[in-house]
């Protein structure tokens, strides 16, 4: 039987085809890849699998290869050259044809990926150009910029048609005509608030009362004046879909002669607006909305920090532009009172932002925090997109509404089990429903770590935000009628709709591309999620950066999820997260799928989702991308409502209770039968306790998305899944083994579904409908057969060798720290994706 779909590589070897017919994906062993990588589309040929009802695949063709660009280092090898990539899905050596470029052993090259013609097809790569030092991180954006196929250059037809475009006066008769029909808003007060470093400005602020409400402008930059549908410039924004926003960098939708000078709306200049007026009543409801275009002229550009210290009373703002943020403040609070009960989630799930040195190396990772400065704007940009979302569903135009179905009742009921497993004293009544569960969530304490593990939990349940050309309503913001109208510069489905409302406000028929909205739903979500994987593979190469200068420091933090392999943990200092391998946790601790913990009984010790504990940062590896962790310490105390305390020092030479011989680790760690690695002091062996151990007991940045802040995104969250036997789906959001199972509820096989769109644009602060990605989650694993939850993607087994799937020995018993060999490394990075989230950028 033969099957077509695309390959999603893992960072183990194997692979498993997406099929296009939406079947249960399969399983592609390393061998059965016949030189297929990472996002090929290809044609499989089916084989039955001895001890599994499902087929093992092998590609029998190659159908198309949409991104056959990559990076990685030359290496040179007596008179023979090889690129070692830097993308964790390829594998770690390739030939390397060398072409017209002259060699350079440890540069970073750009190559092409191609394939011989023998028997195994085996892929090699085709060196285009020298980058520079392999070593260098300032040439990260395009690392991960080929990897994910985004487009790091504009063609120059394009960049004629915009310095055309741009040039100061309306660039054609129709651009004239319309100019002239515009309505002049240049009178008013109005504020643009940003990012500080942000660089584009598309949506700005005024308001004035009227009777015993307010009426609200929201002035949108009108980028369709600059970008005329069927053009070389709305073809290549098209392709792009979203513009993609790194740590210090942007891939941007649009030239940034329309995105940052033409279109953005930048302070003290005429700028023309797409603008929906909303009248509202004393209690936020919306009674009215108008469409037109207009003028405006920016009064003040604000930045979130600058807004916040100014309504904390830290800074002065003073006359009319003051006036207007203390009405926008309080307009806001009225909106999201309205909004939540209604029926809207709001979630706490940190994320980072980076501060990169002079080298492309971070000196700070902070987490943001979600201040009143961006719900005040995110409040705003909700009310707008709903408002034209309605009045556009009320005409019957074509249209792009921004969708969030319900989700699976098999996945609540799993979040439920891991929340009455986390929290025993919850009562059934307290998550009945929806409503209820809505209230549970929004009460947990804030701030608690065990709050953000379960609101990341929740956030797993969730199905994926995407585009659609039917309105099936908003589950995480609890509202319908919700459309994209904010964000045209970055957003190609905004651009779509200011179009339709543009036909609509001029009497004339949608164009023939109108008919194209449900592909283009489908074409644009397909972008939106390819951006938002790119933005946390960046994140996560940068925080490996981050972490590799501080190996063998020990740092506080708690644990985020378990998996049968080991479990994850987030540092408090900073929002990184480290894989903390099963073979050393001390006194050889077993996963308990029922209390989802580890525990080991007779000490009664035990570890938790949400328990505090102090680590080693053991290794950050930039090739994996993968960060492991080991546990030097634990709280000592019972835990409510279980059994038994938690150990307090937990020694990094533990001795641990097994038997037998073992060679130790290099580092002086003792092998299973305590015997010392390379640099340790001796053997031994025996049930002896460790010297300290006890004796009982035992994810813009910042750009604002309705989406974000309340529910935000699948997208930064979490699971990347990278463990040796547990790598992530990148499109789907999933954590799985190399079976594709894992626990799930008891008694019920459940599936894994995609991680909900993005919320934040990546650059620094938060807040609505701006943009960019918000991070969500991957839900906790995949089911098993037998069910019950697991908590969250699978992390790395032994096995493997130089760090690919990683392995630690056994160590434990005699003296010496846990065992380490080799050079074979545990656990895997968990990235984000998984179900999560709402947000959609």
């Amino acid at each position: 039987m033969h099957v077509t779909g695309t390959i999603r590589s893992t960072r183990s070897g194997f692979a498993f085809l997406i099929r296009d017919d939406g079947e249960d994906d399969l399983l592609i062993a390393s061998d059965g890849l016949q030189g297929a990588i990472h996002g090929d589309k290809v044609r499989v040929l089916l084989f039955p699998r001895a001890n599994d009802f499902r087929p093992l695949a092998m590609v029998e063709e190659i159908l198309e290869r949409p991104s056959p660009h990559f990076t990685g280092e030359l290496v040179r090898e007596g008179k023979a050259y090889w690129v070692r990539p830097d993308s964790p899905m390829l594998p770690e050596r390739m030939s390397a044809r060398l072409g017209t470029v002259t060699p350079v052993s440890g540069a970073k090259v750009l190559f092409r990926v191609e394939n011989s013609h023998r028997r195994q097809h085996t892929a090699y790569a085709v060196l285009e150009e020298i980058l520079g030092d392999a070593d260098d991180a300032r040439l990260d954006t395009l690392v991960i910029s080929s990897e994910f196929g985004l487009p790091a250059r504009f063609p120059e037809a394009v960049l004629e048609e915009a310095e055309v475009v741009t040039a100061g006066t309306p660039w054609c008769r129709a651009a004239e005509e319309e100019d002239a029909r515009r309505e002049d808003f240049r009178d008013q007060v109005t504020v643009t608030i940003d990012p500080i470093d942000a660089k584009d400005f598309d949506d700005a602020i005024a308001l004035e009362p009227r009777g015993d409400g307010y009426r609200v402008y929201v002035h949108i930059a009108d980028v369709t004046y600059f970008v005329r549908e069927g053009t070389a410039l709305d073809a290549d924004a098209r392709s792009r879909g979203t513009s993609t926003y790194f740590p210090g960098a942007v891939v941007p939708m649009l030239p940034e002669a329309i995105s940052s000078v033409a279109a953005s709306l930048s302070p003290e200049a005429d700028k023309r607006t797409m603008t929906a007026v909303l009248d509202l009543d004393a209690h936020g409801g919306v009674v009215a909305t108008r469409i037109t275009r207009g003028w405006m002229r920016s009064s003040a550009r604000l930045h979130y920090d600058q807004v916040q210290a100014f309504l904390d009373g830290r800074e002065e703002i003073e006359g009319e532009v003051g006036e207007l943020l203390r009405r926008m403040q309080s307009v806001s609070r009225v909106l999201r009172k309205r909004r939540f009960a209604g029926g809207g989630f709001e979630l706490e799930v940190p994320e980072a932002s980076f501060k990169l040195g002079a080298d492309g190396v971070p000196v700070k990772i902070v987490r943001r925090v979600h201040e009143e400065s961006h719900q005040i704007i995110e409040e705003f940009m909700i009310a707008a997109n709903r408002a034209v979302g309605a009045w556009a569903k009320a005409r019957e135009i074509p249209f792009l509404y921004r969708v969030h179905e319900e989700p699976d009742v098999n996945a609540l009921d799993e979040f439920l089990s891991i929340a009455l497993t986390l929290k025993p004293g919850t009562r059934i009544s307290d998550v009945r429903d929806i409503p209820s569960l809505r209230r549970w969530l929004a009460g947990l304490p804030s701030g608690d770590p065990l709050s953000r593990v379960l609101h990341r939990f929740f956030l797993r349940t969730m199905k994926k935000a995407v585009y659609s050309a039917e309105d099936v309503g908003h589950f995480g913001l609890g509202i319908e009628s919700y459309a994209h109208f904010t964000s045209p510069i970055r957003r190609y489905p905004d651009l779509f709709d200011h179009r339709r409302l543009k036909e609509l406000m001029d009497g004339r028929k949608p164009s023939s591309l109108a008919q194209d909205a449900p592909a283009l739903a489908e074409e644009t979500s397909r972008a939106e999620q390819n951006a938002e994987e790119a933005e946390r593979e960046m994140n996560l190469l940068k925080t490996v950066r981050f972490l590799q200068r501080k190996e063998g420091r020990t740092a506080r933090g708690h644990v985020t999820a378990l998996t049968p392999k080991g479990l994850f943990v987030e540092l408090e200092k900073f929002p990184a997260e480290g894989f903390v391998p099963r073979d050393s946790l001390p006194f050889g601790a077993q996963y308990d799928e029922d209390r989802l913990a580890f525990i080991e009984k007779r000490s009664k010790w035990e570890l938790r989702p949400g328990d505090a504990v102090v680590v080693q940062i053991v290794f950050a590896d930039l090739r994996r991308r993968r960060i492991e962790f080991r546990i030097v310490k634990t709280e000592r105390g019972p835990r409510s409502g279980t059994e038994g305390a938690r150990v307090s020092g937990v020694a990094e030479s533990d001795r641990g209770r097994g038997r037998g011989r073992a060679r130790g680790g290099r580092d002086g760690s003792a092998g299973r039968d305590g015997s010392a690695g390379r640099d340790g002091r001796g053997r031994g062996k025996g049930r002896g306790r460790g010297r300290n151990a006890p004796r009982g007991g035992r994810r813009s940045d910042g750009e604002r998305d309705p989406e974000r802040g309340h529910v935000r995104d699948g997208d930064r969250e979490r699971d990347r899944g990278r463990g040796r036997d547990g790598d992530r789906d990148r499109d789907r959001g999933r954590v799985r083994d190399e079976r594709r199972t894992g626990p799930g509820p008891r008694g019920r096989r459940s599936r894994s579904s995609d991680d909900t769109g993005g919320g934040n644009r990546g650059r620094s602060g938060s807040g609505p409908d701006r943009g960019g990605r918000s991070t969500g989650g991957g839900r906790p694993g995949r089911s098993s057969r037998s069910g019950r939850p697991s908590g969250g993607g699978s992390g790395g087994s032994s096995g493997g060798s130089g760090g690919r799937r990683g392995s630690t020995t056994r160590g434990g018993s005699g003296s010496g720290r846990p065992g380490r060999s080799g050079g074979n490394r545990s656990g895997g990075q968990r990235g984000t994706g998984g179900r999560g989230g709402t947000g959609g950028r």
